[in-house]
C-alpha cells in the first residue's frame, strides 16, 4: 500500500490534493494539486521538478504561488512516485523523449485548458517542458524555465559507473556526490543545492535513476527550437556550475520568444523572491 502523502506547503489559503495520471499502458505518474480556497482567475501553472529534485526543495517558490493560481507538480517516471506495472524497462522508457511525452499526455487527463496554462520547471523538468512544447505538442501560454539543461556531457569515470549493475548504487552514490560538490556544485555558496542532490540521490530508485542518466547521454536540446510558439523565461545564475551561461544564453537567443532572467544564485532560484520574478514576468506578456 502507498503511503498517504501529506501537503508539503501547507498553505490556508489553498486545498491540496494528490492524484495519479497513466501516461501509457503501465505507468501513471504522481500530480500534486494545489488550488486557491478563493476563487482565483489567473492562469493555472504546471510544474515538473528537476531529475534530482523533490517538492521540498520548492516549497518557498511554490509557497507564494499556490494561494494566487492553481498549481500542478507532476513528478516525472524516475522519480519513485510513478506507479510501473512493466518489470523490464529499457533506456528508452526513461529518454528525454518520453518523458516529454508524458507531458503530453498528461495534461488533458488532469483537465487543463493548454489555452491558458503556464509551463515552469527545473533542469531535466524545464529540459522536457521545451521538448514537449516543440511543434506545439504542448501548448502553453507562456514558459518559465529555471536552469535547463541544454545538454548532457558525463567524463569517462561516470560513464564507467554506469556500466554497473544498479544494485551497486548504494556503492557509488557517495561518489556522484564527492563528484558533485568537487567539480559541479559550489558546496560552500550554495550548500542548500548540494543538500538538496545529498537528500534525493540517497533515496532515489536506483534502476530509474540509472536508465534516465544513460539515456541522457549525448542529448542536445538545439533541434527545433524555432517552432516553439509560446513566451519563454529562461533564468540564469551565474553561480550555477551546472547550467553554463554561454549555453543559456544560446538557448534564449534561439527561442522566437524569450527572455532571459539573471538570478544571483542557485539559491535565489528556489526563494520566494523567485516566485515573485515569475509573477511579474506572466504578466509583462499580457
Amino acid at each position: 500500500m502507498r503511503e498517504a502523502v501529506v501537503d508539503p506547503i501547507r498553505h490556508p489559503a489553498a486545498e491540496f490534493s494528490v492524484r495519479t495520471v497513466r501516461v501509457d499502458d503501465c505507468i501513471s505518474l504522481q500530480v500534486m494539486q494545489f488550488r486557491p480556497r478563493k476563487d482565483a482567475s489567473a492562469d493555472p501553472l504546471l510544474f515538473v521538478p528537476g531529475f534530482v529534485s523533490v517538492i521540498s526543495g520548492w516549497v518557498d517558490f511554490l509557497r507564494e504561488i499556490v494561494p494566487l493560481r492553481p498549481v500542478y507538480y507532476l513528478e516525472s517516471r524516475e522519480k519513485k512516485s510513478a506507479v510501473i506495472e512493466r518489470k523490464r524497462l529499457t533506456i528508452n522508457d526513461f529518454s528525454i523523449a518520453r518523458l516529454a511525452g508524458d507531458i503530453v499526455e498528461a495534461c488533458p487527463k488532469l483537465e487543463i485548458d493548454q489555452s491558458q496554462m503556464i509551463v515552469a520547471g527545473s533542469s531535466l523538468g524545464a529540459t522536457t517542458l521545451i521538448e514537449a512544447l516543440k511543434h506545439s505538442r504542448l501548448q502553453a501560454r507562456a514558459g518559465f524555465m529555471i536552469g535547463p539543461n541544454t545538454d548532457f556531457k558525463a567524463p569517462l569515470f561516470i560513464k564507467g559507473l554506469l556500466l554497473l549493475p544498479a544494485d551497486a548504487y548504494h556503492l557509488v552514490k557517495y561518489f556522484v556526490l564527492w563528484y558533485l560538490k568537487t567539480f559541479r556544485v559550489d558546496a560552500v555558496k550554495e550548500p542548500e543545492q548540494m543538500q538538496r542532490y545529498r537528500d534525493t540521490l540517497l533515496t532515489a530508485n536506483p534502476h530509474r535513476l540509472k536508465k534516465t542518466a544513460k539515456s541522457a547521454i549525448g542529448y542536445t536540446i538545439w533541434q527545433n527550437l524555432e517552432t516553439i510558439s509560446a513566451h519563454i523565461a529562461v533564468t540564469l545564475a551565474s553561480t550555477d556550475k551546472l547550467h553554463t551561461e554561454k549555453n543559456i544564453q544560446r538557448l534564449t537567443e534561439s527561442l522566437p520568444r524569450a527572455t532571459i532572467i539573471r538570478c544571483e544564485s542557485n539559491r535565489y532560484m528556489h526563494s520566494a523572491a523567485m516566485a515573485g520574478d515569475f509573477e511579474r514576468y506572466i504578466a509583462s506578456i499580457g
